[in-house]
């Protein structure tokens, strides 16, 4: 039952994640995923919280579908953290059909928060596996 709870409490949590594709000159098109969270969240395999609001993931590079950078609101300012992920493999022929934010509930000494570990759109999905922050330092802790 509590984890039913948590479950239907994570619905809440992500409102209207959307993908879209950017062109890269000449390569494959890169993804870019906009989401927004009404909490402060976590990023799995890191310690940094961000706070609730808007946020863009955007693949930095056509040679390296698996880097994505994170933006706060929109893509005006530099991104706030590097993100490296590995693609989830669906050889079962399960493909996702929709845009989803893939989120754990961690427990800590400060209570209950959600944690990014990955995100999927139709046909692909990624896990994230490291984060860097825009100051390079390497963030490590909730998984």
């Amino acid at each position: 039952m509590a984890s039913r709870l948590k479950d239907t409490a994570l619905v809440a949590i992500f409102i209207g994640a959307t993908a879209s594709l950017s062109v890269a000159q000449g390569g494959p098109l890169l993804k870019r995923i906009n989401y927004s969270i009404n909490v402060a969240y976590g990023l799995r395999t890191s310690d940094h919280t961000f706070p609730a609001g808007d946020y863009v993931l955007r693949q930095i590079s056509a040679n390296d579908l698996n880097l994505f950078w994170l933006y706060p609101k929109n893509t005006s300012h530099g991104p706030i953290a590097t993100i490296r992920t590995t693609q989830i493999d669906y050889s079962a022929g399960t493909y996702p059909e929709h845009t989803e934010m893939l989120v754990d509930m961690v427990e800590s000494n400060t209570g209950d928060h959600p944690v990014l570990r990955g995100w999927t759109i139709p046909g692909e999905g990624w896990e994230i596996i490291g984060v860097v922050a825009k100051n390079n330092k390497t963030l490590r802790g909730a998984k």
